[in-house]
């Protein structure tokens, strides 16, 4: 992996351009990276389903889980000391409590049959655990509303990863002070090659104004459950970049651009110019009052 350090916002903002050449394919004519965003540049690429105490606050819905099927018929002892087949219908249950309420609420609802072998083996395991594998499109709208789900968002505009970076650390709903925030930068068909164990999942936008607005996509693990019964714990992206066959080749397949988080608000001011805000992100009029008033502060 590589990693560039930035001081001013300027010069992060500057190398995160999409023509620049270190993005731009001049054979594709096009910018071939995915990005992602995060406020603490020592945060692991795990998605948020994944994350220690994930569902903790959800208390209604673990205690409704806690005499679901999957604990209750689990054929091996073993799998009664992990919580990870358990976690995994905590999200399915979420994701269809979701679905639930949007359609009660007049909401289109994404409900196509799952026909994707990837992707229904992302949720299979070897053992028996009865629930239904949610429609790709349904989790990915469910992730992009705060749900906790296993996929990973990226988006092929690396402003929006920069915005998405900066706000957090603004939001003020941070534990810890970290020093640096963090934009990541993936070379899709790189990684289609050389790591097989991502996948990249796309959804369609037409009834998504935030998915649209953000050029947003996702990486998911097919087999996370293999990963969790070899090595005990869900895995972090990033570590199949290091043991990956791109770890032995001098090939620019993933990047972290670093910078320091007292730059923040002259990223977001800097973004605001490109029309990249809350507002334009997630258009809806509650986010246009709070940028704006972001911005008189």
């Amino acid at each position: 992996m590589e990693t560039w350090r930035f001081e001013t916002a300027n010069e992060f903002l500057a190398a995160l351009e999409r023509h620049q050449s270190w993005w731009f394919d001049p054979v594709e004519r096009d910018c071939l990276w995915m990005f992602r965003g995060q406020a603490n540049s020592r945060w692991p690429l795990l998605p948020r389903a994944w994350r220690e105490n994930a569902f903790a606050p959800f208390t209604r819905l673990t205690t409704q889980a806690s005499v679901a099927p999957p604990l209750g018929s689990m054929p091996h002892e073993k799998y009664r000391r992990h919580s990870y087949l358990h976690n995994t219908y905590l999200e399915v249950a979420a994701i269809e409590h979701f679905a639930d309420q949007l359609d009660q609420l007049g909401f289109p609802v994404p409900r196509e049959s799952v026909t994707d072998e990837a992707w229904t083996r992302c949720y299979a395991a070897d053992v028996h655990v009865h629930y239904q594998v949610p429609a790709s499109s349904l989790a990915a709208l469910s992730q992009h509303h705060n749900i906790p789900t296993r996929l990973l968002d990226f988006t092929r505009n690396p402003f929006v990863a920069a915005f998405f970076a900066a706000d957090f650390v603004t939001a003020g709903k941070m534990q810890s002070h970290p020093e640096h925030l963090a934009v990541w930068a993936i070379h899709a068909p790189k990684m289609r090659l050389l790591v097989d164990e991502l996948r990249v999942l796309t959804a369609p936008r037409s009834g998504h104004s935030f998915l649209h607005a953000q050029d947003g996509l996702f990486l998911y693990v097919p087999d996370s459950f293999r990963w969790v019964h070899q090595h005990g714990a869900w895995p972090s992206f990033e570590v199949f970049f290091d043991r990956g066959p791109s770890a032995r080749h001098d090939v620019a397949l993933v990047r972290q651009l670093i910078l320091p988080v007292g730059q923040v608000t002259h990223v977001l001011d800097l973004l605001w110019a490109h029309r990249i805000s809350r507002a334009h992100l997630m258009p809806t009029i509650d986010n246009v009052a709070q940028s704006l008033m972001r911005r008189w502060r």
